[in-house]
This record gives structure tokens, sequence and C-alpha cells, in this order.
């Protein structure tokens, strides 16, 4: 299952869903969302079996939404996009908290502050907890990762600060619908990094 973001310059969010066999992959119909999209990211919700998909919205206002997506066979459907700040923001990113049983999505706010929210899936629709800030400070564009953690059920949130490039992390906990953080720790700096991952090891 793959999203993508091009349609005669509209950027409109499609889906596609591929299945591998024999070591080749082969694709049903391209599905379009009639969105504008960039910034896309996506978590499969075990839970529920769905998909969710967020991104910020492209050629509008420039909102942070998530939609939710079936698949019955190689074919896919998206659900009702539902924003998640009424405000411009960028770098969305989705993962799956299988502790809890739902989704977290962080966005860059105003002033490059990260905020987050809690996501819960239910049929073709999803649901936010409070939204709530998660770092302060500023951090730059394209350079946030969200890892989860199965062992002790924690997600590490890893970005680049704006202006002095260090690069610093934080431990984000789920409780019911809602996210707190921990102390802000600095692992490296002075250096413009190209890109920030963060991975599990079990």
């Amino acid at each position: 299952l793959f999203f993508y973001a091009y349609d005669g310059g509209n950027y409109y969010l499609h889906g596609r869903v591929g299945t591998i066999a024999n070591g080749q992959i082969s694709f049903g119909t391209a599905v379009s969302a009639n969105v504008g999209a960039r910034d896309i990211h996506a978590a499969y919700d075990a839970n529920s079996g769905k998909t969710v998909v967020t991104y910020s919205q492209k050629g509008g206002n420039n909102y942070p939404y998530a939609v939710v997506v079936t698949v019955s066979g190689t074919n896919l459907s998206f659900g009702t996009p539902v924003s998640m700040n009424s405000q411009g923001q960028y770098d969305t990113i989705v993962r799956y908290d299988s502790n809890a049983q739902k989704v977290l999505c962080i966005f860059h706010g105003n002033g490059n502050s990260v905020k987050a929210r809690v996501g819960t899936v239910s049929g073709t629709s999803i649901s936010f907890g409070s939204e709530a800030t998660v770092s302060t400070s500023g951090a730059t564009s394209g350079k946030t990762s969200l890892t989860f953690d199965s062992n002790v059920n924690k997600f590490l949130m890893l970005f680049q600060n704006y202006g002095n490039e260090l690069i610093k992390g934080t431990v984000l906990t789920v409780s019911g619908t809602s996210v707190s953080s921990g102390t802000q720790f600095t692992i490296t700096g002075g250096f413009n990094s190209g890109a920030i991952r963060g991975t599990f090891l079990p």
C-alpha cells in the first residue's frame, strides 16, 4: 500500500494497493482522494485493520489532515479527511501505538513548535484527543522523526533545532486520548543535518 501526490499540478493524494508474488509486485487501480496534499505519511492501525494517512493540505488552507483508508482486495477507499488543527502546519507524521491501540500524529505549528494529537479509528473515521505542544523549541522543516518503542510503550521524537542546529529528542507518552512529553535532551549538534531518522531495535 503506497501513497503519492501528483495530478497535473494539483498534487492530489492518491493511493494504490500492491501485491507481491514470486518476487514481483502488481498494483490495483490508483484511487484519488481529490485533495491536494504534501508531507504525506501513513501508518497501519492493527486494531482497526485500517491505514491512517496524514498530510498538509496543498493549494488550500495548509491545515494538517488525517484520513482513514480501507483496503478490500486490490482496491482502496478514502474516508472523509479530518482536520487536526485550524492553522497552517507542515511535516505531518503518524505512527501506531500498539499498546494504546491508537495512532499518534505530530506536526509543526507556529514558531516551528511541534504539536501532537492522539487519534482513534472507528470504521472509516478518525477522532482526536486534545492537542498538546510536545516541543516549544524551533524544529527545522523536514527534519523530525517519530519512532515507537514497544518495549516501554513510548515514542521517541527527534528533531533538529532551528537556528543552532542542535539535534534534540524527547520521549512522548500516550495515555488514553492524551499525549505528554518528557524533558528534552540534546544528542549532538553544530552541523546542518540532511535528515533525521530513528528506528526501534526489538
